[in-house]
């Protein structure tokens, strides 16, 4: 009979059936928790291509003289935009010059000196010249604090006046002495102004502005008067888009009524006649005794001293860019004087008054790149892209690499539906429909409807529950976005709602949606022009069904003082509603609107933000993505750990895991991988170990460091006739002997070794006691002969427990201990 301790056996027991979970449960040691972010690699910024490319965009153009003959100059818009000179009479193209810096070119003028003038935009407002005698360019002035030149005109002595916004002012710039004169504003009743017009005559500049004004400007005194206050102007608000001296009177015409006012300069009056449904942009110069402009679809003429006006029954269905009289020497269908002008793609179009015919001219210009305007990713994975001030769209197949352009105006937002993507267009936020399960082309995409209702700018389109909903931005001037609603499952007028003025006096730029619920956020802007009346953006939730505002709230986030923006609404998989505003980002419960997490990224940043909103995506392996004021940021939702990628105000993710963002014109790519942390050594929990026969042991290996990507390990034992190693390092004792079991990294062959003894199992016996059978049913322990050597080794557990009524089994590490008459089995 064995002299054990029965309690000491038992607690060894019991303590062994936990030892032997934890023991088991893996090899290696476990990882910590890596912050997701931590966890990626953010590849190099990759150039693909210019997906709006394809197309030629352009605003204006103006005819001068080049080596004794006519020549049209004019700027195709892009990044960068490209300066041209067209032989007319022989109709090439003999010079083209990149306009470095340059986006967008909206007026072209010649001075009596044969300069042509060219007022740019883009990295600055700047003004260019080009000299038909050295036949080269050069940038003469840039006007600092300004956005944008929108307007041309030169006087007899050859100066030039460019009118400008935000700051609404007129510049005057001396070839001679290359001095820049700022006249100032011109109205400054607003924070952003044009002069979206102007003319000069007899030493006064006239400034047509927002609101109706024309200001008369005395180019010496530096005088402003407002002219446009006679009652036959009484019904217009908007702007005085062009104006044009011809003769003795100046042409103004207004942009909203499609009116053309006339103004005699020399009796400082307005006639009570003007002109109706004019197009622009232009009138033309005085041809013995007329202008021509177009009207109704048609070139008409009127007369200069009786203002009749007369149809000359040559249909046209576009506006003047420029406009001029040339002869055409070198084609017989345009004998005597021809009116001619540019068409936005890039044609040159003549009308013949002799014949009254017109003839167009295909583009000889070639295109330029247009700066992308939105980017979003269809539902097919193609990445669909629009253009700033262009007339194409484009689908860019990240797998392929190649682009595919249709016809689109500029759309400022896009979102799916099914297999639709449906675009927000400016101007006028006309919708469009493209359907990614036909080819595109004639009718695909399609205008569906006009969203009305004074709005302008659909930045924000997403969708849910089968509808499809459009945030909106104003019209020039105005205040009050909207939320648009739109069922596709309907037709007409019926289709859609609009909501406006959700937030008083705030557009709509950030939309998401849960259980019947809209949820949104504003920016404080309206259209341009437009002086905000908020102080600072809301979040807002909007009953779809019920068509009713659920509550508005101001976002409550220490350090976020009266932010201008609040955008980039998504809804993540933890249920919660995050959002950007300034440098922050943030996660509201939906329920209560109660910020739960924010940090603030960008410290730095303060009033981020007018119409274009912050985009939040989520990967598939649940990283946040957002391009936080215009940084492209990666974000851990748990952590808030967020790691800079590049600056961009568009991205969005391919199917392939990677970012596709745009930079000016260029589509541009980072790829996205898993970071590899390589290893650095492995080492064992045991160096040394004896086991007896039949019995095992676990080794765990620790593989350094902790994160390292490929923690894979390989066993094996020196002579399996001694001890033998399964694939998690459970070592076993098969015969007497030693034997060294070695632990091999994948990643780097890193080896660690421990030694195995395996011995003979023996069982310690004492001497009987006489007389000493034990017939209480209990074991006799004797503490004072046992050792811890006595104990079985941790080696030999193999999980199990039990108890039996009849009288106690206890199995436990390979052990049998049975509580009847003092027997203890092994």
């Amino acid at each position: 009979m064995l002299k054990k301790s029965f309690k000491k056996y038992l607690a060894f027991a019991l303590t062994s059936v936990v030892m032997t979970s934890s023991i088991f449960c893996s090899s290696v040691k476990a990882k910590a928790e890596v912050s997701k972010v931590a966890l990626k690699e953010f590849g190099q910024p990759e150039k693909l291509i210019p997906p709006i490319s394809s197309a030629i965009g352009l605003f204006d153009g103006a005819v001068g003289q080049q080596d004794g003959r006519n020549v049209m100059y004019t700027t195709v818009n892009g990044t960068p935009s490209v300066f041209n000179v067209i032989d007319l009479e022989n109709y090439k193209l003999i010079n083209s010059f990149v306009l470095e810096g340059v986006n967008q070119t909206w007026v072209h003028e010649v001075a009596k000196d044969g300069t042509a003038y060219i007022g740019t935009n883009g990295d600055k407002p700047t003004l260019w010249a080009y000299s038909p005698v050295k036949k080269q360019v050069e940038k003469l002035a840039t006007l600092d604090g300004e956005s944008s030149i929108w307007s041309l005109i030169t006087d007899e002595n050859n100066n030039v006046y460019a009118g400008t916004f935000p700051g609404g002012k007129v510049y005057k710039y001396n070839p001679t002495t290359k001095d820049l004169k700022d006249f100032g504003r011109m109205v400054g009743n607003a924070a952003q102004e044009y002069v979206r017009s102007i003319a000069y005559a007899d030493g006064f500049i006239y400034a047509g502005t927002e609101k109706k004004k024309i200001i008369k400007l005395n180019v010496n005194t530096g005088e402003k008067v407002d002219i446009a206050t006679a009652p036959v102007l009484s019904g217009e608000t908007a702007f005085c888009y062009d104006l044009d001296v011809v003769g003795k009177y100046l042409f103004a015409r207004y942009d909203k009524s499609k009116k053309v006012y006339i103004y005699d300069l020399e009796n400082r009056v307005w006639s009570d006649t003007y002109l109706q449904n004019v197009n622009g942009l232009h009138m033309s110069k005085e041809l013995e005794g007329k202008s021509y402009f177009i009207s109704d679809g048609k070139l008409k003429s009127v007369d200069l001293n009786t203002l009749t006006v007369e149809d000359l029954g040559i249909a046209y269905g576009s506006s003047f860019r420029g406009v001029d009289v040339v002869k055409m020497k070198n084609d017989p269908e345009l004998p005597g004087d021809n009116i001619v002008t540019m068409q936005y793609g890039g044609s040159v179009v003549f009308f013949n008054l002799q014949n009254k015919k017109m003839k167009m001219y295909p583009p000889v210009v070639a295109p330029s790149a247009a700066e992308i305007q939105s980017l979003e990713k269809g539902p097919d994975g193609k990445l669909y892209t629009s253009g700033y001030t262009s007339a194409i769209g484009g689908a860019y197949d990240t797998v392929t690499n190649t682009n595919k352009s249709f016809s689109l105006p500029q759309a400022e937002g896009m979102g799916a539906l099914g297999d639709k993507i449906y675009m927000g267009t400016y101007p006028h936020a006309e919708i469009y429909e493209l359907d990614t399960k036909n080819a595109t082309g004639t009718g695909n995409p399609k205008k569906i409807f006009t969203i009305g209702e004074e709005q302008d700018r659909p930045f924000k389109v997403m969708s849910a529950e089968g509808k499809v909903f459009f945030g909106t931005i104003p019209d020039y001037g105005k205040l009050g976005g909207a939320l648009t609603v739109y069922n596709p499952s309907l037709t007409g007028s019926e289709s859609y709602k609009v909501y406006r003025n959700i937030v008083q006096d705030q557009s709509v730029v950030g939309l998401a949606y849960k259980d019947g619920k809209i949820y949104g956020s504003t920016s404080i802007a309206g259209g341009l022009g437009s002086t905000p009346t908020a102080k600072e953006a809301k979040i807002f939730v909007w009953d779809v069904a019920k068509e009713n505002k659920l509550s508005e709230i101001s976002l409550n986030i220490e350090g976020l003082d009266n932010p201008k923006m609040i955008s980039g609404l998504e809804f993540g998989s933890d249920g919660l509603l995050w959002g950007a505003a300034d440098g922050f980002i943030f996660a509201l419960n939906p329920d209560t609107l109660q910020v739960v997490k924010s940090k603030n990224i960008y410290p730095s940043v303060k009033g981020y933000g007018i119409w274009r909103p912050i985009y939040l995506r989520w990967s598939e392996d649940g990283l946040l993505y957002a391009n936080v004021a215009g940084k492209l940021t990666a974000i851990d939702p748990n952590t808030l750990d967020s790691t800079y990628i590049v600056d961009t105000p568009l991205y969005a993710i391919g199917d392939d895991g990677d970012l596709y963002y745009a930079k000016g014109s260029m589509l541009q790519k980072i790829a996205v991988s898993d970071k590899i942390f390589a290893v650095s050594g492995v080492s064992l929990n045991k160096e040394k170990e004896t086991i007896n026969l039949n019995e095992t042991v676990q080794l765990e290996a620790t593989v350094a460091p902790e994160n390292s990507t490929n923690s894979k390990v390989t066993w094996k034992s020196s002579d399996e006739k001694v001890a033998t190693v399964d694939e998690n390092g459970l070592v076993k004792g098969i015969g007497v002997g030693v034997a060294t079991i070695t632990v091999t990294t994948e990643d780097g062959a890193f080896t660690k070794s421990a030694e195995i003894t395996v011995v003979e199992k023996t069982v310690a016996e004492e001497p009987d006691k006489p007389g000493a059978e034990d017939n209480t049913n209990n074991i006799e322990t004797e503490s004072d002969k046992e050792t811890s050597e006595q104990l079985p080794k941790t080696g030999a557990l193999n999980n199990s427990f039990a108890l039996i009524s009849l009288g106690i089994l206890i199995v436990a590490s390979g052990m049998v201990l049975y509580k009847k008459r003092s027997l203890i089995k092994h």
